[in-house]
Formats: structure tokens, C-alpha cells, sequence
């Protein structure tokens, strides 16, 4: 029994968040990372049109985030930092990750990959303390000044990184040349035992931070010195205490200059406050301190919890918060924005005195937000938010007014207004030299205070959401429904998922690929080719309607020696006339002069139409037909059969008539081109090294060595008075003001050719000056880096490649297309052989003299043009994929650019101003010939294709989904938590469970008849404890809104702890059955009352909707509702029966006559069965502590037995079968985020004759599986009869993974090609994929892990490879490229 796990879906939390100079020195980056990745953006403006006559050009633009690249690794993240190193001018990365390792990374410009600095672990036992598992998460931190970083790797251990910093001392060791060290960025790296800094014994570390103003790093430590919790406060409270540890790394000596002892028990984190002030906030649940060596301390209470779990000296605080899960960061030097558990964002001011003593905090709310699970500055006027909950958002905030809180009085011991300075003193006589000595410290102290004001302002803000991240999790639950389309029979899938919590609480509707829309389709047969084009003039004349504009007025249809003109508008009709050519093919039709004019090209001819006349016909006089063109107004390239280019402008001749001219194209001819595209670059990219230009370099060793001499003459007493920040600034650091926005100048319009040549070759041209400006020698082979060599280096290479040619695969189809913001991201898309190739263009730091700039990198994509591949003549093992182009650039297809990829399994390639490429499939109607834009008034932004049956459909896609992601998504905001839902298929309804939170002031009592409640009065500053109001609603899939009337109220304190769909036998239907919904209740009123519990069914009906409401038209009939005697935990059907858990009882009802229901068998569980799923007449239970058990249920006999349970403990969090032909296996999400897969075998030795179920394979996903859910694995061979389901599941970090059957010799060939994979792939950040995927557990199992499933993840980078790898890496595991490809392949397809 194998699997193969990929994640389709990449997770969308965000855990942590920080901005730093990661891509350039002068530009700030905010890097986010996930549960497994990290994702770098930039901040852009863009123009906002709505706004562009009423508001200033400020106004007008808005920040934005732009994505540039996303790092995956195989391990978990657990925090990360940014750094400047030595002779660095951008930041370098720590990450940490788990259990305790840490990798130290950097972006590198050359190859625009993560380059690994540095790799460290502290997994040793002797770390743990004797425990098996290192339960500590770990903490990273860097200090102020890049001196040294500090990891918690445990309860109570210190891993210490000293930076590199060149000295004295260091530079004669450098001298050295045998010394290898040196290079290294960091020193050697060491662990301190916490315990053995002070007398107090450090029990647990709980929070570190780097103090600023200090001439050595001083490290913070947060830490609680005696366990306990909440129920131990009347006993044991005051047990968390700080320690200032001075880090000597040189000598590894680590005094302790500052501690405190005694503070609340709740402490949580804390924040490290900028100067002036200084000092360290230390958040608490219900209190906040400030904490400073040379000032005494400052605390407050937030509510009067503190009046009993703390005798800490505190101030009473008039706004009632908790600061638990709180994130702050610093907006000025005495202002923080902090985001609290419930989504308030509130602005925390510290009000000092002159002498920057805290002297009171004040909180103002200043807006609701999202439930915050990081929180960073981004400049000085936005802060990212970052979320596991809801939408990570990226918000501006503004300051709107200055409110004055208090003034103090001049009663210092100095009085400054007597030591102003003035141009001759005020008494004559002669002063001693203590009294001048005196004057020089009140001239002094004058000089540090005078830019303090004596008056406290407190700043308000404004808060405006300015862009926002996806995020559809944590999934809570997930429910399948039908997406009827009008091309194709079988219904599509859509999968709706429970997202969010609280007021962010939102339905995910997600589909697998794109569904369009169908507005109309017509039977045309023979079409080859077409195309849209527009003729503004002929609109303006013709129509007399100039509202719409950018409409297309003429399809063109190429047939094999025909051509079709049809006329779009109102309805589309054939023309004969129009002054088009139809009695031959069309090779290419588009629009010239800014759409005034249209222009046809035919295999000999080229054809100038405008207002529906013809304004010219050129014989291009060619003995070879013409087979391709590229157009960029005013540039046309054109391509024969026999590989040449001939180049035509659109100009206006001497009387100022518009025509097209053949242009002198010798020096482009020099071999045979197979294929061409012009590229127009708005924005200056593509720019043109000249060896007269100077080049930027870094600085070179004398320069620093010159600074560093500089800097070590400082005297000792200038060291006690100057700035720390002054003299411990590293030499490499030059001044650098980092921007916040892209500024994008006005750049200069230019036009490039790009050639590929039958030797293999990619050369750019820059038109109309027709030189070479770039050139690849082996573009053919799909390297990884594109990179230009030099024009010598060429011409000596033609004869060999000249001579290699016919070994090389074949470039059928490039295209070159700027996408994103100000299309600014250049893309190169590839059709060689039976691959497509992606290319993005990035900075090259290497110049070559009259050479582009740029160079060009691999996208990883898994795009599929046949499922099964042959091997060719070549020595490559490749073939072509017939003629004709498949690449299709579009703009404006529901306000999206992109590439469309024809074939047999097309593509979208699309890419919005976030800079992200979307890849989404559309296999919903096989065989896409040909693909056009297509905008009139009766399909606004549609388009059109033709599939493989000569069908042409009108398309548009569905504008309330959200294609700018990895899935179409909808979301739908339902501002409460969901917790349940369901599908009704009957009514197409979906029906769901949510709760919304409600302050509780009282307490259940125990009696024995009735509930009593006893009112809790504990004054008006304590936070009561809210309770879930759970209730049941109806949602139309139409509309996707709530029924109105259609819902169950639950009862106070009852909460829905299962609902499914489930089919009982029923007298009603003919197939004897009858689709029902069912709900189980828990009463949760404290351990002290006894549970109780509800089951309710019910069904959809329809009805005749009210007037004027068409969403009446369903109601809920409920047919039974009566409590139980235990909490109803689970429920699921088997044979037409209800299955329910109640208590430690698993129990089979009958519902007899639609009115009662009739118990037929039950069996005693184990703890806590809170999931049940079944298939024919087997119940698969996941109890939450015992694993799974199996259980078999016979009608004849009415018996519910034991068939066979798991043995170990594992904490289940959902399960699920698994389907290969005729296995049936069991799939289990764990506490520890395995997925692992047992199966029944009683033949098994390790069964024990079948009493326990056999683990067959498990691997480590990183995020915790909550739901799962199956679908028919696809087939597209006919001859093959496959019953493979697909299991899925969804995860609380936003991410969709799946498990995919595989059969034992494919697994067999793809296991042995990822063996080899993960040692052949460079891994980022040094990390072992196997290491990572191994199943993980607290527990010792006396087995060896049963790994048995492909890392999909892994495997689809051998798509990423270029073809010389691919034959080497297929050659060593005795394979050849296309039967790994068409393995590979075949996985990919089934999940289409």
C-alpha cells in the first residue's frame, strides 16, 4: 500500500513577520513567513484612477505589496531575525526552525536564489535534560548593533553566535594564509546554562530581548524561576523574574549587571523601548511593567485579576484589557501599536518626564482589525499585520492630532533657564575651578534636555487597510459540492471550507482550476487558427457609440486555405468584404497605429486594413511560406518555413498614407531561426551594458581597513561619553537610506527580437538598430541560469554547435512578455519539444560589454502538454508536439493579463500588480485548439476557443472569484466562527454551524432538577469570560447568502459538536432511502454538571418563497429532537442506520417511520470518540487519545463488533479511508502533524492474527490535517478503469495537501529518483528533506518508520531540471526521461 503526497495548496498563515534591506540596500523588503516558507515582498504605489481628478497626486497612489519570491524548506519555522554582516550591504536572515537548529542565509544576487550562510544545531540530548522530546519553542534574537545573536534551544539553555568583526587582533590572524576561519561571518558558536548565571535557579525561559545603549551586547532574559499556574496563585505567585546578562563572547565571561525578581506570574513577553526612554516593556496578561537599571520600576493593572495573583506594586489602569496573545511594535520612540486577542488595535503611549522616567501608560483604541499573530513597522507610516486567523493586512497609519497631557514643573535640582548661554556672564568675579567644572556638567546636561519638551503630547492615528494577504484558514471543516457546467456532463467539484475565527469567520470556496462561464457556443468546423481585433475608427463611424471603447469588431478564423471574417457586435455575422483576404490562410491578424488599423498576414502576403477598407497589400516576394509572426506595434517579425526572418515598420510614407515596409534583415539570417518574438520594454529593464560605464563594486579592503584604522584611535574617554551607537558602528556600514516606495521614472519605450536557432541557441537583437545584445548557447537544453556570454566567445562556438544541432531538442514556440506591476517583470515562455519552459528576468551583477543587463532564471511550474511522452531519434530522448501556437498573450480578460496555453490540458498563466504568477488549469472541456480576448458589450472582458470537436465558446470568467492566488478562491465573509458544514444535495443548499462570543456573568449550580445560575459580581474592572451561542443556518450556493428564516437556535451553554449528511432508510423514496441532515449537541456547563446532549434531524424542503424573497424557498423540517442521555460527540450512517458516539458508547439507531428513533446495537470505546466515518458496513472511529478502531456492523444479525484497533497512543485530529482499487486503508492526521495510513491485514505477523491494525506508511506534512475529504482520482486513458480516490485535507495554516494511490512499480521507480533527488537538489537553508518527512512522535515506537510515501513536493522538481540532468538522473536509476516524466505525469493529471 503506497501513497504520494504533494500539497496543492501552500499554506497562507502568517506566524512571523519583519522588514529589513533582503533584496537591495536601499530598499525595504518585508519578509513573512508561514509554517514552512518564507515569502519576500516589496511595497509599491500604485495609481488609483477613480480617484485621479479629485485628489493630489499623493492621494492618488496607495501602498501595495509586490511578491517577489517565496523560499520553501523542509523544517518547521519557529522564528527568524534579520542582521548586517561584515562587508555586507543588504541584511542577512537567521531562521530557526525545529526542534533547535538555525541557518543563517542571505539573498544572492548572482543566481536571485537563498544562499546558505551558516548552519547550526543544538539538538543534543545533554540540551533536553533528560527528556525525549525538546518541548521549548525555540527564540531567536539578534542585537541592536549586529554584534551577536542568542537562540533559546530549551527550558533553560542559551546558544550564543558571536558575529565576526574585524580587529586588531583579527587582522593578524588573517594575515595568516592558512587561517580558513576568517571568512566565516560568524565565530564560533557556544551554549550557557541559564541555571548557573544567578543564584535564582531558572526554571523556564520564557522571553529574551537585546537592551540598546550598551557598549557590550546585554541580553535580557524573561524567565520564571518556580512553575505555576492559574490554579496555584492563592499559594505560589510573583515566580517570574529578569536577568540583563552582559555577553563578553571574546572571553565567554557573562555577568549579571542588572536583575528583578518577584514580578507576576503571567508574564508573557517583552518588547525592548528605544531610546531616549530605554528600559524593556515586560506584557503580562493583566498588567504591563516597565522595567529600567538606573529608574525604578513602573507597572499598571489592566484589570483587577491583579488584585489577587500579584502583590507587585501596580497602578490602576482606567481602560479594562488583557494583554494575552498581544503583538506591539514601535511606531515612534514612545508609542507602540498593539494588537490584541480580539482584533482591537490599540495605540500604547508611554508619558515620561524630562528625565524620560515612565510615568503613566495610555491605551486608545483605534480601530478593529484582524487577530494578530505578528505585527511589524514598515517605515514610518506602515505597519503589516500578520495573521493565522484572517487576511494578513497591510495597513497605513497616519497621525491626525496632538492632544497635551501634562506639563512639568521646573523643581530639578539644576534649573536650565538659569544656564542659558550669553555673551557675558552674569557676575564679574573670578570662578574656582569646581564652580567652572559645575557650569561645563549644566552645559552639558543643557545640551541633552534641550530637546526634550517639558510638555507630554499624546498623537492620534488614523488606520486605513491598504492591501491585504489570503488567507483561507485554519480549516475547520470542509464540505464537497456540485458545480454544474454547461460544457461538459459530469459535474465538477467545488470544495467549501469553514475559514477564520470570530469576526473574521468566512466560507472559502475554492475550484480546482478554472470554470468559465459559457455564454454562447456555436458549431464551427475546420478552424486552425483566429484571432480579435479591434479598428477604432469603424466603431466610431459605424456604430456612432463611443461609450465602449477597447471593443473588438472583427473575429478572424483561419481555416486550411480559407479565412472566415466575422463581425462582432450585437451578434456576430460572416462579412465578405472589409478588404480582407479570404481565399487563402491566416497566418496572423492584430491591430497597428494605436488600433487603427488592422493587419492581416497571410503565407505571402500582408495586408493593411483600416475602416474597413484596404489600405494595402505587400507581397513579401518569399520562396518559403510564412509559418509565424510577432507583432509590436509599429515592429513586425515575421518567420518562413525555410528559418528566415524578414522584419516589417508600420510607418507613414512621404504622402502621409500608412503603410508597412520590408526592412534590410542580412544580419539576422545567419542561421536557421525556429522561432521569433519582439518584446516591447516600457520601463527600461532591458538596458545595455557599455564598457565606458562605471561599475559598482563594494568597497575594497583598504578603504575598510583605513576605517577600522580610524576608528581604533578613538581615545578611551571619548568611548565613556560618546554615543555606543557612534563608536561600535560596524566599518562596513556605510550610511544607507533605505526608501520605503519604487520610484519608477519615466524610462525611454524600446523594442528587442529574441531568436532561437536550430543549434540551440537564444540571441537578442535591439530593433531597429538590429545588434546583438544577448546571446545563450544552450537555451535549448533548459539550463537553470540564463546568462549572456560574450560576442567572441560566440563566434568561436557556432562551428560546434553548429555540428551538435541535430542531437538538440526542438524550440517550436517563445514568448517574451512583461507582466505585473508597470510590467515590470519580464517572463520568457518556452514551448520546446513537449515542455514549456518559464523564464524570469532578473539584475545581472556580472557585465558584459554592449550585453543586457539581465538574466534570467527558471520558474518552477508543473504545466502538462501530453500524458504520455515517446522518445525521439535525438540522443536527448525528445520529440515535438506537432505545429501551431499554443502560447497566447491576452490583456484584459476580467481585468487579468497573462498567457493562455492551448493543448490538451490547458493553462492560465496569470499575474496582477502583486507580481505573483498564478497557474491554474482548465481541463473542463479536453482539447483547446486556438484562444483569443474577446470584449463586446454583450461579453464584457470574455473570450473565446475552440476545442477539439470545432465547438467555439464565448467564455467570461466568474468575477467574484479571485484567481491572483494558487486556487480560484471566493470568499465570503460571515463575521462569526464556523465550526460545521455540510452539503444538501438535494437542495444544493449548504448548511452550517457558527457561534458568536458573549460576555458570561454567571455560573451554573448544581441541583438536582433544573439548571440554576449564579450571577458572578466581581466589580466593574474584571474581564468576564465569554461563552459560544451556537446556531444553525442555511446557505444558498447561488448567491452564497443566508436563508432568511431558516435556522436553529441552540440552546444557552448547548454546543454542536458533529453535523453530517447522512441517508436513512426512509418508505418515502424508491430507492429506500432519504438524505437527512444530522446534528449532535453537547450541554457544556463545568465538570461538575453532569453532560447532556441533543440529536437532531432534519431535512431542506422546498416551498413557495414569500414575496419578494426568492431565498424563502427552503426551509428546515425538523423530525426529531430529544436529548440524550451523554454529549453527542459523533455521528455518521451505515446501511440506511444513524451512527452515533454518547459517551464512552458507540450506538446504531433505526429511524422508524420518520418519527422516532429505535436503538438496534451499541459497543463501549475507549476515552473519546469524536470522529466517525464509514464506508459500506465499516465504522472507522478516532478516539482523541487511543488511535482509531475499526468496527463492523451486520444488518442480519444486529450486532456492532470489534474488527481490529491501533495499539499506540496517538492524538487524532481527523481520519479519513483510502481508496486504491480494491485496498481499503485507513488515513490518520495526528497532534505531532504526521499523516500516517494503516491497513487490515490479519495474514500480517505484526496483527496479531488482526486484533490490531497495521501501520503501512506515514509522512510529516508540518501543519495539522483538521478535515478530509475524498474525490475520484481522474483518468484520461479511456482503456483504463481505475477506482482511485484522492483523499485531501485541509489544514489549520491555510494550506490543501492530498494523498494520491500509487501503484508498487511506480512507487518503486519514483522512490529511487527521490533518494536521488535530495541528494542531487541543493536544499535551502542546509536542511534534510528526509529527516523532515520521517514520522514524529514523544514516544519511543518499537518499529522503524514505515515511510511508503513519495515526497510529491520533491519529485516535481525533476520537471524543474534541464534535460542533461534529467538523462543523468534517469541513467543512474536504470530509467529513461519519459517514463519518469510520464509517472510523474500521470500523478499530476489525476488531480486535475
Amino acid at each position: 500500500m503506497y501513497a504520494c503526497y504533494k500539497e496543492s495548496y501552500p499554506p497562507t498563515a502568517v506566524n512571523h513577520c519583519l522588514t529589513c534591506n533582503f533584496y537591495s540596500s536601499d530598499r525595504l523588503n518585508l519578509l513573512t513567513a508561514g509554517p514552512t516558507c518564507v515569502r519576500v515582498y516589496d511595497i509599491i504605489k500604485n495609481q488609483d484612477i477613480e480617484n485621479e481628478d479629485t485628489h493630489s497626486q499623493d492621494d492618488q497612489q496607495h501602498p501595495e505589496l509586490e511578491y517577489l519570491a517565496s523560499f520553501s524548506f523542509y523544517g518547521k519555522i519557529y522564528g527568524m531575525e534579520s542582521v548586517r554582516l561584515r562587508h555586507h550591504d543588504r541584511d542577512s536572515l537567521f531562521i530557526c526552525f525545529a526542534d533547535a537548529k538555525l541557518s543563517l542565509v542571505e539573498y544572492d544576487l548572482e543566481n536571485n536564489a537563498l544562499k546558505t550562510l551558516s548552519l547550526h544545531t543544538f539538538e543534543d540530548d545533554e540540551l533536553k535534560d533528560g527528556f525525549s522530546h525538546n518541548f521549548a519553542i525555540p527564540i531567536i534574537r539578534v542585537d541592536p548593533d549586529n554584534r551577536c545573536a542568542a537562540m533559546v534551544v530549551s527550558n533553560a539553555h542559551l546558544a550564543i553566535l558571536p558575529i565576526r568583526r574585524q580587529g586588531p587582533a583579527e587582522q593578524q590572524i588573517q594575515s595568516d594564509p592558512k587561517n580558513t576561519n576568517s571568512k566565516y561571518p560568524l565565530m564560533s558558536s557556544y551554549v550557557i546554562d541559564a541555571r548557573e548565571l544567578g543564584n535564582e535557579k531558572v526554571s523556564r525561559i520564557i522571553d529574551i530581548r537585546f537592551l540598546e545603549g550598551y557598549y557590550e551586547p546585554t541580553i535580557l532574559i524573561l524567565c520564571e524561576t518556580l512553575r505555576t499556574w492559574s490554579g496555584r496563585v492563592a499559594v505560589r505567585q510573583d515566580t517570574c523574574s529578569i536577568l540583563a546578562v552582559s555577553l563578553n563572547t571574546n572571553d565567554k565571561v557573562h555577568p549579571i549587571i542588572w536583575s528583578l525578581n518577584n514580578l507576576p506570574f503571567d508574564c508573557l513577553s517583552a518588547i525592548a523601548v528605544p531610546k531616549p526612554i530605554g528600559g524593556v516593556l515586560v506584557f503580562a496578561a493583566n498588567s504591563l511593567l516597565h522595567l529600567n537599571q538606573s529608574k525604578p520600576p513602573y507597572a499598571e493593572s489592566l484589570n483587577s485579576i491583579t488584585d489577587e495573583s500579584t502583590t507587585f506594586p501596580m497602578r490602576i489602569q482606567e481602560v479594562i484589557l488583557s494583554l494575552d496573545c498581544a503583538h506591539a511594535t514601535f511606531i515612534n520612540n514612545n508609542q507602540l501599536v498593539v494588537g490584541l486577542k480580539n482584533g482591537d488595535l490599540v495605540v500604547l503611549s508611554l508619558i515620561t518626564d524630562a528625565m524620560y522616567n515612565v510615568k503613566s501608560f495610555h491605551f486608545r483604541k483605534a480601530v478593529n482589525s484582524v487577530i494578530t499573530s505578528s505585527i511589524c513597522t514598515i517605515g514610518s507610516e506602515l505597519i503589516f499585520l500578520g495573521s493565522r486567523l484572517a487576511n494578513s493586512l497591510l495597513v497605513r497609519y497616519e497621525k491626525t492630532s496632538e492632544e497635551l497631557v501634562e506639563t512639568y514643573d521646573d523643581n530639578i535640582s539644576v534649573n536650565v533657564d538659569e544656564i542659558q548661554d550669553t555673551d557675558e556672564p552674569k557676575s564679574k568675579k573670578l570662578r574656582t575651578d569646581e564652580e567652572i567644572e559645575d557650569e561645563e556638567l549644566e552645559k552639558l546636561y543643557k545640551a541633552h534636555t534641550s530637546c526634550t519638551a517639558k510638555e507630554s503630547y499624546l498623537r492620534s492615528y488614523t488606520f486605513e487597510v491598504c492591501d491585504r494577504i489570503l488567507h483561507i484558514g485554519p480549516c475547520a471543516s470542509v464540505a464537497i459540492g456540485q458545480l454544474s457546467t454547461f460544457v461538459q456532463e459530469d459535474p465538477e467539484v467545488e470544495v467549501v471550507m469553514c475559514s477564520g475565527h470570530d469576526k473574521n469567520g468566512a466560507l472559502s470556496v475554492l475550484n480546482k482550476g478554472i470554470k468559465p462561464q459559457v455564454v454562447a457556443s456555436y458549431d464551427i468546423p475546420g478552424c486552425v487558427d483566429m484571432w480579435t481585433v479591434k479598428d477604432i475608427r469603424l466603431n466610431d463611424e459605424n456604430d456612432g457609440d463611443t461609450s465602449i471603447e477597447n471593443t473588438h469588431k472583427f473575429l478572424i478564423i483561419s481555416r486550411d486555405n480559407l479565412t472566415m471574417i466575422l463581425r462582432t457586435g450585437q451578434e456576430i455575422t460572416e462579412v465578405e468584404q472589409h478588404g480582407f483576404l479570404t481565399q487563402t490562410k491566416t497566418v496572423f491578424a492584430g491591430n497597428l497605429d494605436s488600433s487603427n488599423c488592422i493587419i492581416q498576414v497571410t503565407p505571402y502576403e500582408v495586408i493593411l486594413v483600416s475602416k474597413g477598407e484596404q489600405i494595402q497589400q505587400l507581397e513579401l516576394g518569399n520562396e518559403s511560406p510564412i509559418i509565424a509572426c510577432s507583432l509590436q506595434d509599429p515592429y513586425i517579425s515575421l518567420l518562413s518555413e525555410g528559418g528566415n526572418i524578414m522584419m516589417l515598420v508600420f510607418e507613414l510614407n512621404d504622402n502621409d498614407e500608412k503603410q508597412v515596409k520590408l526592412v534590410n534583415t542580412t544580419s539576422l539570417n545567419h542561421s536557421r531561426v525556429t522561432a521569433c518574438c519582439l518584446f516591447r520594454d516600457c520601463n527600461g529593464r532591458m538596458s545595455v551594458s557599455d564598457s565606458t560605464s562605471p561599475h559598482t563594486t563594494s568597497p575594497t579592503n583598504e578603504s575598510i581597513e583605513l576605517m577600522e584604522d580610524e576608528k581604533l584611535t578613538i581615545d578611551d574617554d571619548d568611548l565613556l561619553y560618546l554615543d555606543i551607537n557612534e563608536t561600535n558602528t560596524q566599518s562596513n556600514d556605510v550610511p544607507i537610506t533605505s526608501k520605503l516606495y519604487r520610484c519608477n521614472s519615466a524610462q525611454k519605450v524600446s523594442y528587442w527580437l529574441f531568436l532561437c536557432l536550430d543549434n540551440g541557441k537564444l540571441e537578442v537583437y535591439s530593433v531597429p538598430s538590429y545588434d546583438k545584445v544577448y546571446n545563450v548557447n544552450s537555451f535549448a537544453l533548459a539550463p537553470l541560469i540564463l546568462a549572456t556570454t560574450s560576442i567572441d566567445q560566440d563566434n568561436s562556438s557556432n562551428n560546434d554547435s553548429a555540428r551538435s544541432a541535430g542531437n538538440l531538442p526542438h524550440v517550436n514556440e517563445i514568448l517574451v512578455v512583461g507582466m505585473g506591476y508597470q510590467q515590470g517583470k519580464i517572463l520568457i515562455v518556452a514551448h520546446i519539444d513537449q515542455d514549456i519552459l518559464i523564464y524570469e528576468a532578473f539584475p545581472s551583477t556580472t557585465c558584459v560589454n554592449n550585453a543586457l543587463n539581465l538574466k534570467f532564471r527558471k520558474v518552477p511550474h508543473e504545466i502538462q502538454l501530453t500524458d504520455t511522452r515517446t522518445p525521439a531519434r535525438g540522443s536527448m530522448g525528445l520529440t515535438t508536439l506537432g505545429s501551431g501556437s499554443l502560447l497566447r498573450y491576452f490583456q484584459n480578460v476580467a481585468n487579468y493579463s497573462g498567457i493562455f496555453i492551448c493543448g490538451a490540458f490547458p493553462h492560465w498563466l496569470l499575474m496582477t500588480t502583486r507580481g505573483e504568477l498564478c497557474i491554474h488549469s482548465m481541463a473542463i472541456d479536453g482539447y483547446i485548439k486556438c484562444f483569443a480576448p474577446f470584449n463586446i458589450a454583450n461579453c464584457p472582458n470574455g473570450f473565446l476557443y475552440f476545442n477539439n470537436g470545432g465547438d467555439l465558446r464565448i467564455c467570461v470568467l466568474d468575477l467574484r472569484f479571485t484567481y491572483d492566488c494558487p486556487w480560484p478562491v471566493l470568499k465570503i465573509p460571515l463575521r462569526n466562527t464556523l465550526h460545521f458544514i455540510t452539503h444538501h444535495f438535494i437542495t444544493k443548499t449548504y448548511v452550517i454551524v457558527s457561534s458568536t462570543m458573549s460576555v458570561c456573568g454567571k455560573m451554573p449550580h448544581i441541583t438536582t432538577e433544573d439548571k440554576e445560575f449564579i450571577p458572578v459580581e466581581k466589580g466593574d474592572r474584571f474581564i468576564h469570560a465569554h461563552v459560544e451561542k451556537f446556531r444553525l443556518q442555511l446557505i444558498t450556493s447561488e448567491t452564497w447568502e443566508i436563508i432568511p428564516d431558516a435556522e436553529i437556535e441552540m440552546t444557552e451553554w448547548e454546543h454542536v459538536t458533529c453535523l453530517k449528511s447522512v441517508n436513512l432508510k426512509s418508505e418515502e423514496t424508491v430507492s429506500g432511502l432519504k438524505e437527512f441532515i444530522a446534528v449532535g449537541t453537547t450541554n457544556v456547563c463545568g465538570e461538575e454538571v453532569a453532560c447532556r446532549g441533543r440529536i437532531i434531524l432534519f431535512d431542506v424542503i422546498e416551498v413557495v418563497p414569500e414575496p419578494g424573497k426568492p431565498l424563502t424557498k427552503n426551509k428546515i423540517k425538523t423530525y426529531y429532537d430529544k436529548e440524550q442521555k451523554g454529549p453527542v460527540t459523533a455521528i455518521t450512517c451505515v446501511e440506511g442506520f444513524l451512527v452515533t458516539s454518547i459517551g464512552q458508547k458507540i450506538y446504531i439507531w433505526e429511524f422508524r417511520d420518520n418519527k422516532d428513533l429505535i436503538g438496534m446495537a451499541f459497543i463501549d470505546t475507549l476515552i473519546y470518540i469524536h470522529s466517525l466515518v464509514s464506508i459500506r458496513n465499516f465504522i472507522l472511529a478516532a478516539d482523541v487519545q487511543k488511535s482509531i478502531s475499526l468496527f463492523r456492523f451486520q444488518v442480519k444479525y444486529r450486532t456492532l463488533s470489534l474488527v481490529s484497533r491501533d495499539r499506540h497512543h496517538l492524538e487524532i485530529f481527523s481520519t479519513n479511508f483510502y481508496v486504491n482499487q480494491n485496498q481499503l486503508g485507513f488515513v490518520v492526521s495526528d497532534g505531532n502533524q504526521n499523516v500516517s495510513l494503516f491497513h487490515h491485514s490479519a495474514l500480517a505477523p505484526e496483527s496479531h492474527s488482526g486484533q490490531f491494525l497495521v501501520r503501512r506508511a506515514e509522512i510529516q506534512v508540518g501543519s495539522n490535517a483538521n478535515a478530509f475529504f475524498r474525490t475520484r482520482a481522474k483518468v484520461f486513458n479511456q482503456r483504463q478503469i481505475e477506482n482511485k480516490h484522492i483523499t485531501w485535507f485541509g489544514t489549520l495554516d491555510g494550506s490543501i495537501g492530498l494523498l494520491l494511490p500509487v501503484d508498487e512499480k511506480e512507487y518503486r521507480r519514483l522512490f529511487s529518483l527521490q533518494a536521488k533527488l535530495s541528494v542531487h537538489l541543493e536544499q535551502n537553508a542546509g536542511l534534510n528533506q528526509k529527516a523532515f518527512r520521517t514520522f514524529r512522535s514523544h514516544q519511543k515506537f518499537l518499529q522503524n518508520p514505515m515511510r511508503n510515501v513519495l515526497d510529491g513536493d520533491l519529485l516535481k522538481r525533476y520537471f524543474h531540471l534541464g534535460f542533461a540532468e534529467r538523462r543523468d538522473l534517469a541513467k543512474q536509476i536504470m530509467s529513461t526521461p519519459e517514463q519518469i516524466i510520464n509517472d510523474l505525469t500521470k500523478l499530476e493529471l489525476s488531480t486535475i
